[in-house]
């Protein structure tokens, strides 16, 4: 493990303790991004059930938990936007979140999971294939698909276009962990293929602040609110 990559997972116990308020003010005419992983899925369980992806994209009851915390802590600040990804594991815990603070989510499909690909035959690539090729430290693009460095700038793109949608405010990512550490291991320069060691629990809370030229900061990372 790089340097670079031991700092950023060392946000993960730097971050703060106390209220999401004890971050401070947004930078003026930037913009303060909650990313939230998604609360716990069926997808999730270890073992997993045996059910089709369809029904494995569903919450938990302690993800619907999850969820109701992260609402909690939310709540005392003034969220812009909410926005999601597509999958309904991601959908679900927005519409809990929006729930508690009064808002109506919006799918946002530049948060959406890393595109998998297909091998040169033209079969779909599994997660174990993709990881295989990051565990041997490389980053390729499949056909159809994305490197994590992909993954990492179209998430910046949706973050410099809220920017440009809310400065000076707070909008919130409801994503996925592989999202989440592409785009923290972007901000870090963290090397490509470890940037999925940037890890980051279902229902958690990380903080990155854009400041007016477009320049992004990880302020925290991992933040469990009080809750299951």
């Amino acid at each position: 493990m790089g340097l670079v990559l031991a700092a950023a997972l060392g946000l993960a116990s730097a971050g703060w303790a106390g209220d999401l308020a004890d971050l401070g003010p947004v930078p003026q005419d930037g913009l303060r991004v909650i990313l939230l992983r998604h609360a716990q899925a069926l997808s999730n369980l270890s073992p997993r059930p045996d059910l089709s992806p369809e029904e494995l994209d569903h919450l938990t009851s302690l993800g619907r938990e999850q969820a109701e915390a992260v609402g909690r802590a939310l709540a005392p600040l003034e969220i812009d936007e909410l926005l999601s990804s597509p999958a309904q594991r991601a959908i679900e815990t927005t519409e809990i979140v929006a729930a508690a603070l009064g808002l109506e989510g919006r799918v946002e499909r530049g948060v959406r999971p890393l595109e998998l690909g297909r091998a040169r035959e033209g079969s779909p690539l599994s997660w174990q294939t993709r990881q295989a090729a990051w565990q041997a430290g490389r980053d390729p693009r499949p056909p159809a698909g994305e490197s994590l460095v992909d993954l990492g700038e179209r998430v910046r793109d949706v973050v410099q276009a809220a920017r440009g949608a809310h400065a000076g405010g707070t909008v919130v990512l409801v994503a996925h962990s592989e999202v989440i550490g592409a785009f923290v291991g972007l901000v870090q320069e963290v090397p490509p293929p470890d940037r999925l060691d940037v890890h980051v629990a279902n229902g958690s809370l990380s903080v990155v602040d854009a400041d007016a030229s477009g320049g992004l900061t990880v302020r925290s990372l991992d933040h469990r609110p009080d809750g299951p």
